[in-house]
């Protein structure tokens, strides 16, 4: 499986708003149309879309990730020998990758804020299994952090809890013949 940034916010904003549309109640009810919608969820860049009102809404961060090696070899996962490939190069090389993203949820009443909290930090863990088998997360959403709530920055009557959402892929990719192209090209720059 390939790692894209891209990806994280997606993975739970998506399913959130599948969520809300379907399981969480009228009161939580969300809808594409800004009419009728009682909470908005979508992406922290969309700040400016998502304006504070009377309606909660949840915004997710995809956060920082890391790539981490996991073997000696240039993190080789898997290959063949110099004698079954005649020479040629066929081997799988592996990085993982870890990062957290978080959730924010705001609200005007405190209640409805750890209400909203609860249900999205619960929802992430629920959904995890599937997350990690259709999306190939070794780990997603556990182990998770739930802030207790603040008074936000913009407004001083918005309540905000914070949800980290950690997560762990592996990235595997394969090098072929053409790594000895590669590899003469490299020689050819260091003679000069």
């Amino acid at each position: 499986m390939r790692f894209s940034p891209l990806l994280i916010s997606n993975l739970i904003v998506k399913p959130l708003r599948y969520f809300f549309s379907n399981y969480a109640g009228e009161d939580f009810l969300y809808d594409s149309d800004p009419k009728k919608t009682k909470i908005e969820i979508g992406s922290i860049n969309d700040f400016h879309k998502i304006a504070i009102q009377e309606k909660p809404r949840i915004l997710v961060n995809r956060g920082s990730f890391r790539y981490n090696g996991v073997g000696l070899d240039d993190n080789l996962a898997q290959g063949k020998s110099m004698f079954q490939t005649k020479g040629l190069q066929d081997k799988a090389n592996m990085v993982l990758v870890q990062g957290e993203a978080s959730v924010i949820v705001e609200a005007r009443q405190e209640g409805t804020v750890e209400l909203l909290a609860d249900m999205v930090g619960h929802f992430l863990i629920w959904t995890r299994p599937f997350l990690c088998n259709t999306q190939g997360f070794k780990h997603f959403a556990l182990p998770q952090t739930v802030s207790e709530p603040t008074l936000g920055k913009e407004d001083k009557e918005i309540f905000q809890v914070t949800i980290q959402v950690p997560y762990m892929m592996e990235e595997q990719w394969n090098v072929k013949s053409d790594a000895l192209k590669l590899n003469e090209f490299f020689l050819t720059l260091t003679k000069a």
